[in-house]
């Protein structure tokens, strides 16, 4: 079993590699020779892919063994193949394991941990492979504070990872010192684009105010960073030529413009000036024409095919407030089934006031049986047994438990290496 939400699933992954069912394809089919013709390879797997948009549709290397990963796992998969691809173009000798895992933990590691990037502080006190496996569970995920009116907003998938993949890039071209040289400066680019993209019609509204709330708390970036954006917002007389776009990096200059086109295209809306837009934009991050054209024709084939599936534009508030009455722990353990077990838990209405019941009665043995009947049917909608917690869920797990010892989540044996013999 392969679970990237379990310990050691990098060790795993590579473990499938030696067995010959994972491939890694070597320089000579992922390397074009030149640094440009790298970044077309490289772009063409991110959206075809769905990386750019952090939203998953397949797997780089991996994709016919047809694990069953949520969609946060398979987006944790899909950054960490991208990191792969990466180190294959620039380096001059064959793959080593060893030699990868060195080479990014090199990348992430930060001189100095500042408030804004906590999480790269796992390089300080872990085993590499264990440090990167707990990266990349934070920087899949966004995070929102409980009490925001945006904390739905936890439960989507982090849209700015492939900037990771950039960076990495840039820093084995020796352009930068490490994911944190650009990442700020890069994520402003970007969310100015977006708003510009926005404001095309002279107005933002609510679903183009949602999406650019969803790029900013991607985005990780600092409060001032992040009042430069609010103004950006509320300033009818700003110009896109007024920003200050960087051209020596055509991956980035790649990425800004199918982020603005992902604006344009989700608002469901078509605007005289959208042509003007992109030659502008293009013009601005150094793109010829053909490579505008192949960016918008790669985006809108994203977005065809995962319309159905982007979270983004798919969560209701009726979801939202169901996630919101979840421990936070046992979001994951609900994983592959969560949207089942989600409408089995709407519908169970006798399940839940018993439940809510048993944190300060004592059911009847009547009552009991009821509960576990009813735990059961919902454990069967499942591809993996979910433990879960509702508000005063504290006594919930022992109780469930007691009346059915024999469903303890088995996640904790995921990702054990089998043995040749």
């Amino acid at each position: 079993m392969f679970s990237p939400s379990a310990n050691n699933w990098i060790d795993k992954y590579f473990s499938y590699v030696d067995r010959g069912d994972i491939v890694l394809a070597d320089s000579i089919h992922l390397n074009g020779g030149t640094n440009d013709k790298n970044d077309e390879i490289l772009h063409f797997f991110a959206n075809h892919t769905g990386l750019s948009f952090g939203s998953p549709l397949r797997l780089i290397f991996s994709e016919e063994l047809n694990f069953n990963l949520t969609k946060e796992e398979k987006l944790k998969v899909l950054l960490f193949e991208a990191l792969i691809v990466v180190y294959i173009q620039e380096s001059n000798k064959p793959f080593n394991t060893d030699d990868f895992i060195a080479c990014l933990c090199r990348f992430y590691t930060p001189d100095k941990v500042n408030n804004l990037y906590p999480w790269l502080s796992v390089f300080y006190s872990d085993k590499p492979k264990n440090a990167l496996e707990r990266l990349f569970s934070k920087r899949v995920k966004i995070k929102s504070t409980f009490n925001e009116s945006n904390f739905w907003l936890n439960h989507l998938s982090n849209s700015f990872v492939y900037q990771d993949v950039i960076l990495f890039s840039a820093y084995l071209r020796g352009k930068a010192k490490g994911f944190l040289s650009f990442s700020e400066s890069y994520a402003l680019q970007i969310l100015q684009a977006i708003v510009f993209a926005a404001k095309l019609d002279g107005v933002i509204d609510k679903v183009e105010i949602r999406l650019i709330k969803y790029f900013i708390s991607s985005a990780g970036i600092s409060e001032k960073t992040e009042g430069i954006i609010d103004d950006l917002i509320s300033n009818k007389n700003a110009k896109i030529t007024d920003c200050d776009f960087q051209k020596s990096n055509k991956l980035f200059s790649y990425y800004v413009f199918d982020m603005a086109t992902f604006m344009l295209e989700t608002t469901n809306q078509t605007y005289t000036n959208e042509h003007a837009y992109h030659l502008e934009l293009g013009k601005l991050l150094n793109l010829d024409e053909q490579e505008r054209k192949s960016s918008i024709s790669q985006c809108k084939a994203f977005i065809i095919e995962s319309s159905q599936n982007i979270e983004l534009l798919t969560k209701s508030t009726e979801t939202k407030l169901v996630y919101s009455n979840l421990s936070k722990r046992y979001l994951k353990i609900l994983g592959r089934g969560k949207d089942q077990f989600l409408q089995e838990i709407k519908e169970s209405k006798e399940l839940m006031t018993l439940i809510k019941k048993s944190t300060h009665t004592e059911l009847t043995s009547k009552e009991k049986e009821i509960v576990k009947a009813q735990f059961k049917d919902i454990v069967k909608t499942m591809p993996s047994i979910a433990i879960f917690l509702i508000p005063g869920g504290s006594l919930l797990l022992p109780f469930i438990l007691k009346l059915v010892p024999d469903m303890m989540p088995s996640a904790f044996k995921s990702n054990e290496i089998e043995k040749k013999d």
